[in-house]
């Protein structure tokens, strides 16, 4: 998630995917009821209504319910994020409002004409029907309604238009329209209440997120800072031995730092530390864990056993350093880093201290270079350097 402000389009798009993501959740249950439904329809039909008839709209609506099936075998199988939720919302709309046709207008097609009694059974299923589909799908509202006026409308209107219906069943034809019409305005009121509270949910998690990466940002250089370097370096570290992997450590430190400082101010010493960290994002790959360890201090983390890369990027990153200089109050001035490199699968730890160990080398054999470390250095000479 980007961590800058959330946009309204933003949190749309959020709220649809997670909406998209209930629905999904429902999709099973949702296709068992509508098989059982359908089969025990049939079954009461079958003595008062053709059974070519019948056996068709049955096989139409099973068909429809094996493709909301594979839909959400698909959906379960490949576990989209949040993200690529969005990508499903054409097929389960399309699969859905399929089924619901057929129940719609498949039941204007077994009604049978000289059974008001069986009429008023389809009714009846078709209501129940409706009351699923209403707690199946709330999460959506249009797409609730529209798949309640599917199933309700078509029904209705042939039973009212019917002079051969009776009271009973006009009148509960008359409150399936009823309710269809309180849907409308209900639904607005749950589904803005639910909006609402993703909204919040999604706005509350984006400011913690927001909180915990700037928590781990140095915000001068745009590189992670002392804690979070070290928070990598013992996950990638430990993981690296306990399956013998090797990691590659390289600790860099800007040369004449202070002189720097006491020359041009400290603004200036921020535009050169500001210089490193963009060098540093243009040449290290994502992967790379590059940190503002200290004061003028740098440590990359690089999880990889050949030194020679490691050496390769120090050695790339220091003549970067050198061959750009700080323009500051329309003068400038150069700076330079020196590089200590180490590499290897032992203790973590003692990588970053031969790592630091050689950069004190490379300050003591006149700055600006890179060395690699050595197996055998006394740690006494980080004094001395």
């Amino acid at each position: 998630m980007n961590q800058g402000k959330l946009t309204t389009a933003d949190t749309d798009l959020l709220v649809r995917a997670e909406k998209l993501r209930l629905l999904f959740n429902h999709l099973f249950p949702a296709v068992l009821v509508s098989i059982f439904t359908g089969i025990l329809l049939t079954a009461v039909l079958w003595p008062v209504q053709d059974h070519t008839i019948l056996m068709l709209w049955c096989f139409f609506l099973m068909a429809t319910s094996a493709l909301r099936l594979v839909l959400f075998l698909q959906y379960r199988f490949k576990n989209p994020t949040l993200e690529q939720m969005l990508k499903w919302e054409k097929p389960y709309i399309f699969t859905l409002l399929l089924s619901s046709t057929i129940w719609g207008l498949g039941c204007v097609q077994l009604m049978p004409l000289d059974s008001p009694n069986h009429q008023l059974i389809i009714m009846y299923f078709l209501m129940c029907l409706t009351g699923g589909a209403i707690s199946s799908y709330w999460a959506h509202r249009r797409l609730m309604l529209a798949v309640v006026a599917i199933v309700i409308t078509p029904v209705t209107l042939w039973i009212i238009t019917q002079n051969t219906s009776s009271a009973s069943i006009i009148a509960l034809s008359f409150c399936a329209l009823t309710l269809l019409s309180c849907l409308v305005y209900s639904s607005k009121i749950m589904t803005d209440a639910i909006t609402q509270n993703l909204l919040k949910n999604y706005e509350l998690a984006h400011e913690k997120e927001k909180v915990e990466y700037l928590a781990r940002k140095d915000e001068l250089t745009d590189l992670y800072n002392r804690r979070a370097f070290y928070e990598q370096l013992i996950e990638i570290g430990t993981y690296c031995e306990r399956h013998n992997e090797s990691l590659s450590i390289i600790v860099a430190d800007i040369d004449h730092f202070k002189a720097i400082n006491d020359k041009y101010g400290h603004f200036a010493g921020d535009l050169a530390l500001m210089k490193i960290g963009e060098i540093f994002d243009r040449h290290t790959r994502t992967s790379d864990i590059c940190a503002r360890i200290g004061g003028e201090e740098f440590g990359i983390l690089i999880r990889t056993g050949d030194t020679s890369e490691a050496l390769n990027l120090a050695e790339k990153l220091r003549a970067a350093i050198a061959s750009h200089p700080v323009e500051f109050e329309g003068d400038t001035f150069s700076i330079t880093a020196s590089f200590g490199v180490a590499s290897g699968a032992a203790n973590f730890s003692e990588i970053v201290k031969k790592a630091d160990l050689a950069m004190y080398d490379a300050k003591s054999q006149g700055r600006n270079k890179v060395i690699l470390a050595t197996e055998n250095k006394d740690t006494t000479d980080m004094a001395n350097a």
